[in-house]
């Protein structure tokens, strides 16, 4: 089951009902502090059967009931179990096995006569075995209909229900299935400060210690119920020198920086504690304790320990990471790092996670975040902020010069100023295709304008002792030749390669979406003649659509140079190609595009795969070894 809607009535600063599209890797929840990122996470919690909604909980200004209702989208598999499970029609059927092993006889009821109503879901505590029947009988329609299965809190302390029934309830078959099938849902707050390097038979079971559970469970031992091993004797030194090797193993199996500094991890007691603790080469005269790292290694650490504590006490066949203000503590690349490793733990759960760091946003997956906002009214949210609210956060001449700029050990330095829009557009959509892999948050595109720019970028990024490498792209007319050429000796001395397009192309020559581009190139016009409250003319896309089908079949100037040519004579001065480009990028995120062709891309490919060997870019995911197995 993925989760693919989240809908909360009344709950918490909620007022009235919100609904919150979930994707089905990770979702991302932008806003100021109180505003509700944190509300929308604990009601997400509400789905574990043991979280119900707290009487504390209810909005203060609403009299009816809170709601949460969670709604899952089945795979095919899925489908069909609960499809098998469930009767289809109506009338003499097996008898209902309830989940307490009550047997209740068999019933026949007229099909005819039930019809799926709004109030289908309405809960229901002493529903007869008619009602229930009745009641799957409508969940058969809706699964087979509609391939989702929704699942319901009504009420402080009420019990998750399916169709209105708690699960306790339900036919012992079909809560077999929502028992396996449901995910569980995890809840990791930000944590700051060092990590524990000791603790006691009375701490060891409380949630401030579920870092050192982890290192345990990793040790072959279950932190809640080894009080014993706490009393030192030959027995338990023993039994702690064989946990330490086994520990040893685990976390530099896992852990490749732990490899690289040559680190080897141990338990040992003192006095009525156990202790956690590395043996480091780069410390001669005592042994070394994780809580003196520095706060992006405890971070991803305390990471890999805690997840691993929640997998063991809580196993699950599927799970929702929820995360509040992750890399809160973290230095901006080391956030960027962190994405990386949410990426790689999508592949085992969904993820939800709350934030107000531009250095969180994913440029690679813009259509995952959704802004959430306090008015008057309460807590509210736009489901695709990139499309209109969140354009500043998105646009690559503002979050990315100051995210990735900044921080990037990858920089692209090109030509003109709108080539940053169309690059960063083109790295998401092959992504998307799977024709790439590379992570375009650690990519930082600047543009050098002239030679001149481009001669002192290029000493202050390769100056020395500057672990950045660096790739310069030119386009492919005279002006990017006579560039390239005036820099070639530089860059042989600073080892920075060049690349220049192909003949005659500039960057617009590389659009995905000409039928887009000619769409951007009509509203960037418009936007001009308003601008200077000049007539618009009738036949203002008519002329487009004539001077680009001119364009493409006799393709003499760059099609940069094309809408230069075509905006002046409309206009009758400059039009900019940054808003050409801003246009276009945010029309491709605003439409459902057709899958990218291999074939029908392959100077697109050709060049991203460039850039990509070039810069030495990692691919979305963290390594697994960055993230406790």
């Amino acid at each position: 089951m993925r989760l693919r809607k989240l809908s909360i009535k009344d709950f918490l600063s909620i007022s009235g009902t919100i609904n919150l599209d979930i994707d089905p890797s990770a979702t991302v929840l932008l806003g100021a502090n109180d505003h509700g990122r944190s509300n929308i996470l604990k009601a997400l919690c509400c789905l574990n059967d043991d979280t119900p909604i707290g009487r504390d909980q209810v909005n203060w200004d609403c009299s009816s009931e809170p709601c949460i209702s969670f709604e899952f989208a089945l795979d095919d598999e899925e489908r069909d179990l609960f499809l098998k499970k469930i009767p289809s029609r109506l009338g003499l059927t097996a008898a209902i096995v309830t989940a307490d092993g009550e047997m209740v006889n068999s019933v026949r009821i007229n099909e005819d006569e039930i019809t799926e109503t709004p109030d289908s879901d309405a809960p229901t505590d002493d529903a007869t075995a008619e009602e229930v029947q009745s009641r799957m009988h409508l969940l058969h329609r809706r699964i087979a209909k509609s391939g989702t299965f929704i699942v319901q809190r009504v009420g402080a302390g009420a019990p998750l229900r399916v169709m209105g029934i708690p699960l306790a309830s339900l036919p012992k078959d079909v809560l077999g299935i929502v028992r396996t099938h449901l995910p569980r849902v995890e809840l990791f707050q930000a944590s700051s400060g060092e990590l524990q390097d000791a603790v006691q038979a009375d701490q060891i079971k409380t949630p401030p210690f579920e870092f050192l559970q982890g290192v345990f469970y990793y040790a072959g031992l279950d932190p809640l119920s080894m009080d014993g091993l706490f009393q030192q004797d030959d027995s338990t030194e023993r039994a702690l020198d064989e946990a330490s090797e086994r520990l040893d193993k685990e976390l530099r199996s896992i852990w490749a920086q732990g490899r690289d500094l040559d680190l080897h991890f141990e338990l040992r007691h003192r006095q009525n504690r156990i202790e956690f603790l590395a043996n480091d080469p780069a410390v001669k005269n005592r042994k070394a304790r994780m809580s003196k790292r520095s706060a992006g290694v405890t971070q991803f650490f305390r990471l890999s320990m805690t997840l691993h504590a929640r997998r063991k006490k809580h196993p699950s066949n599927a799970y929702i990471y929820l995360f509040d203000e992750p890399g809160v503590f973290l230095h901006p690349q080391g956030q960027r790092d962190l994405i990386q490793v949410f990426e790689q733990l999508t592949s085992e759960a969904q993820l939800v996670y709350a934030t107000h760091s531009l250095f969180m946003l994913n440029q690679n997956f813009p259509e995952r975040h959704r802004l959430i906002v306090r008015n008057s009214a309460g807590t509210t949210v736009d489901q695709k902020p990139y499309r209109a609210n969140w354009r500043l956060a998105t646009d690559a001449l503002g979050v990315h010069l100051t995210a990735n700029i900044l921080f990037s050990s990858a920089v692209l330095l090109v030509e003109g100023d709108s080539d940053p829009f169309y690059l960063y557009e083109l790295f998401r959509r092959l992504n998307h295709a799977k024709l790439i892999d590379a992570d375009a948050n650690m990519l930082g595109i600047l543009s050098y304008s002239d030679v001149s720019n481009l001669r002192f970028l290029l000493q202050q990024f390769k100056r020395e002792n500057a672990p950045c490498q660096v790739l310069v792209l030119a386009d492919g007319d005279k002006a990017g030749r006579k560039i390239l050429d005036a820099t070639k000796e530089l860059c042989k001395r600073l080892d920075v390669r060049q690349v220049r397009l192909d003949d005659g192309k500039s960057i617009e020559d590389l659009v995905l979406d000409s039928p887009i581009l000619l769409d951007a190139a009509e509203e960037t016009i418009r936007g001009a003649l308003e601008a200077e409250k000049k007539p618009i003319p009738e036949n203002l896309r008519t002329e487009i659509n004539e001077k680009w089908e001119a364009h493409r079949l006799n393709p003499e100037k760059t099609t940069g140079r094309w809408f230069q040519e075509i905006a002046k004579s409309i206009v009758k001065s400059e039009v900019s190609k940054v808003a050409l480009a801003r246009n276009y990028v945010f029309r491709c995120r605003d439409q459902d595009l057709p899958p990218v062709n291999g074939e029908g891309a392959s100077r697109q490919l050709e060049l991203c795969r460039k850039i990509i060997e070039e810069l030495g870019l990692p691919g979305l995911r963290a390594s697994k070894e960055m993230v406790a197995s």
